[in-house]
């Protein structure tokens, strides 16, 4: 069950960015007590009750409120009163009263309207999109935000400064529309980043965890995941943390790791208390019990499912009732209650078609309306001819009656067709969903055949102590592969870019790595440029095993380091990927053989052994090309080699697993809204 922080797209609800959370709350307050005039430290006042709710001081913020409106009300003035209105609905908002908001809202935008308080009008505007947002209103939403788009772009401001560009990217993400989403938030994180005075960063990061985990991208969607937790943790943000952790345990649980779930969800439990959010407890909830039940702990599962209704029944919104129907009776049918099982996907199905219900209604009204409106109008045309005669009369009874039957008819039959073609794509529907999940299921499955063959993050450390590995397939499997293997005399790494990417990529990166490990364990045979030689001759063997006439012109590109840290040597061969070593902010740059491992036009030549004598402190790179030829930035152009080794050196001197985070935020801003083109894997190692 997932609740996603973006949906909290409201502009004026996070706190200011502050190290130590009573430090803004004390500055806020320095404001209200030095303030120039009384309704000056009425509107200050009225920013500081919402923030002291999410800082989890509900005390302090009820009493605050209080003397908040007591003080607009006396004053009476139009700025003070919208400030007041403006925060009130805030407090609805998380209190989950959606309805309650909404006219409060309205009240707000239309004192600031007078007072002439357009940022005010900006920031609430924005806060009633993100009710509608949240009410799935999606057209009222768009109206709101685009009326304060055009509002900000009159009065000369910056993109973002009042309104959210993470609004927007929420409303495409729920659209479906990712590469727009994700432009809006990497939009977002580029102007946030250099100024979090908003505190909408960690909204940014959740948008782009959104969007990646919907795209099925793990290791990015926990990499934002964790950036969107540090993100609130900067700013005191209590609401934006507990949202963080489910999301990380969203991911733990479609990795299976249950138990790590439910530890997530455990954390948020005491958060939501704090500020008094139930769509986050019953986010936490849903998901422990969707945990247990996966582990065959119904017990467990029905404990938690049992905090579920009461909190389902306060706040009763579709999405809600809709995953809850998905774990009762998930839960049910494991506990053999298979009648609830039953009454519960029944459930979940009517929801699930609300939407169609709500249009096959429309149409029947739509139907019915123009049946009555030609009834009345061959009515009025009988009426004014009584007077040609009782024949003429019963012609047009009789031809009135005729047209009504027709339309009865046409409308029964419309229905009866409708219901029939949405019987008929519900099952393709479902029939495409089972054969997709099948082939999603055996790619999966492949993946993890794939993944076992890397080289292991323990096997990495205990060699390499300080290495990082950025590895990004551009499908669910890739065509690159990162490998290595102790041998008798130091440990070989290699680096392989095999011909294609996704399926047809990985089942070369498969052969490849099982020909490197024969060859360097089985044969023994561990320098490189002997390795690449007899990988060769494997591969060629193993795709043409006849030497029939047809050219195979699969293979890798590769990079294999033997490191023998004993005498700081590092031995190597490559085939078409060159690789770097940077030292003192200076780059040797290991040059490769232009050819491959595998049938070509110089597939008879032997590769070249090199051997580098290493420095302390050196930092070693290899990579394959889906970094430099990615597309992006202002002109959709190619990162390309040169503005790569700009960047690795740039990042050498810091920790390794920073210029691995530094590495993604780089790609993924450079690639922007674009797709990615191929496979990413780059390697670094410091000695």
């Amino acid at each position: 069950m997932r609740i996603s922080a973006a949906l909290l797209c409201l502009l004026c609800v996070l706190p200011f960015v502050y190290p130590a959370q009573t430090r803004v709350l004390d500055s806020i307050q320095n404001l209200i007590d030095n303030a120039p005039t009384e309704e000056e430290a009425a509107v200050q006042k009225a920013s500081l009750v919402y923030r002291y709710f999410l800082a989890g001081l509900t005390k302090e913020s009820e009493k605050l409120r209080q003397e908040m409106w007591d003080q607009a009300e006396r004053l009476g003035t139009d700025r003070a009163l919208g400030a007041a209105y403006n925060t009130q609905g805030i407090m609805y908002y998380y209190q989950s009263k959606f309805d309650s908001a909404i006219p409060i809202f309205e009240k707000s935008i239309e004192y600031r309207r007078k007072a002439g308080d357009f940022p005010g009008v900006l920031k609430t505007l924005s806060n009633l999109g993100g009710i509608y947002y949240m009410q799935r209103e999606r057209e009222k939403s768009l109206r709101c935000y685009e009326e304060a788009l055009k509002l900000e772009e009159q009065l000369g401001y910056a993109e973002g400064q009042y309104v959210s560009i993470n609004n927007l990217g929420a409303l495409y993400h729920e659209m479906g529309i990712h590469s727009k989403a994700m432009l809006y938030y990497r939009r977002g994180m580029a102007k946030y980043e250099k100024d979090n005075s908003s505190g909408n960063l960690a909204m940014s990061y959740d948008g782009m965890f959104k969007a990646h985990s919907d795209l099925g991208n793990m290791d990015s969607a926990i990499y934002f995941a964790r950036k969107c937790l540090e993100a609130a943790r900067s700013v005191g943000d209590v609401n934006g943390q507990g949202f963080a952790l489910h999301n990380i345990g969203v991911i733990y649980h479609r990795q299976k790791k249950y138990d790590q779930a439910v530890a997530m969800m455990r954390q948020i439990i005491p958060l939501t208390y704090q500020v008094e959010d139930r769509r986050l407890r019953l986010g936490a909830y849903g998901q422990m019990a969707a945990s247990f039940v996966e582990q065959n702990q119904s017990d467990s599962a029905l404990k938690y499912a049992e905090f579920l209704l009461p909190l389902q029944e306060e706040l009763h919104n579709s999405a809600l009732d809709e995953d809850l129907a998905k774990v009762f009776a998930e839960l049910h049918y494991r506990r053999r209650n298979y009648k609830l099982a039953y009454d519960y996907i029944k459930k979940y199905d009517r929801v699930r078609d609300s939407v169609y219900n709500v249009d096959m209604n429309a149409e029947l009204a739509e139907m019915q309306e123009k049946y009555e409106s030609e009834k009345k109008e061959r009515e009025n045309r009988v009426l004014q001819s009584e007077n040609e005669g009782h024949k003429t009369r019963q012609a047009y009874l009789l031809l009135i009656l005729g047209f009504a039957l027709l339309s009865i008819v046409g409308g029964i039959f419309a229905y009866t067709k409708i219901r029939k073609a949405h019987h008929t794509i519900t099952g393709q529907k479902a029939l495409v969903e089972q054969k997709q999940k099948e082939i999603m299921d055996s790619i999966n499955y492949a993946k993890r055949i794939q993944y076992a063959l890397l080289a292991s993050q323990q096997l990495l450390k205990k060699y390499l102590p300080e290495h990082f590995v950025f590895f990004k397939p551009k499908d669910v499997v890739s065509g690159d592969f990162y490998w290595a293997s102790p041998t008798e005399d130091g440990f070989a790494i290699v680096a392989g870019d095999c011909t294609g990417h996704g399926v047809p990529g990985a089942f070369m990166s498969l052969l490849n790595i099982t020909k490197l490990g024969q060859v360097i364990n089985e044969h023994k045979i561990t320098r490189p440029d002997l390795v690449l030689n007899k990988v060769r001759d494997e591969i060629i063997r193993s795709l043409n095993p006849e030497d029939r006439s047809e050219d195979s012109r699969d293979g890798m590109d590769a990079i294999i380091c033997k490191f023998r840290l004993d005498k700081m040597q590092l031995q190597y061969a490559a085939a078409n990927n060159s690789f770097y070593i940077v030292r003192n902010k200076k780059v040797i740059a290991c040059k490769a053989d232009k050819m491959p491992v595998g049938r070509g036009h110089d597939d008879t030549l032997p590769f070249t052994f090199n051997e580098v004598q290493l420095e302390k402190g050196d930092t070693i790179y290899l990579f394959t090309d889906g970094f430099a030829d990615q597309f992006g930035g202002p002109l959709g152009k190619k990162f390309k080699y040169k503005q790569l080794e700009h960047l690795l050196v740039s990042l050498s001197d810091e920790p390794l697993q920073k210029q691995r985070e530094q590495l993604e935020t780089e790609f993924e801003r450079w690639r922007g809204a674009l797709e990615q083109v191929d496979d990413v894997c780059v390697i670094g190692v410091r000695v």
